[in-house]
């Protein structure tokens, strides 16, 4: 199972609830997905706006769901049609704004061209 946060209704940080769901498979992916498992997930003023009704909530449709479209981490598998990325790339993410937000799952896949590749150090 991988953990992530979500929300059932509007308000402060309390309405914050951290939930297992199951963990995405590679079986489970798409057309031009990758399986991340997430090290960091971010939240800006944006989602904070979202969870309390306002920011992109009228956009996002009902309740429940999850704020935040930041996040990084390490690339675990990749769906057949995917050649720029391979499992063990470390990247990161702003996913696309008018989606519904999903990035705090511990274990996720989004699509390819959302994401890019960390630069080393």
């Amino acid at each position: 199972m991988a953990r992530k946060v979500i929300q059932k209704s509007f308000g402060g940080p309390e309405v914050l609830e951290v939930v297992e769901v199951p963990q995405p498979e590679t079986q489970d992916l798409g057309a031009g997905e990758v399986l991340v498992r997430v090290a960091f997930a971010g939240l800006n003023a944006v989602d904070w706006k979202t969870r309390a009704g306002g920011g992109a909530a009228p956009a996002l449709g009902e309740l429940p769901f999850t704020v935040g479209w930041d996040f990084s981490g390490t690339i675990e598998a990749i769906a057949e049609d995917v050649g720029e990325f391979v499992p063990g790339d470390r990247v990161f993410a702003c996913q696309n704004f008018l989606h519904r937000p999903r990035p705090m799952p511990t274990t996720w896949s989004p699509p390819r061209a959302n994401l890019s590749r960390r630069q080393p150090r």
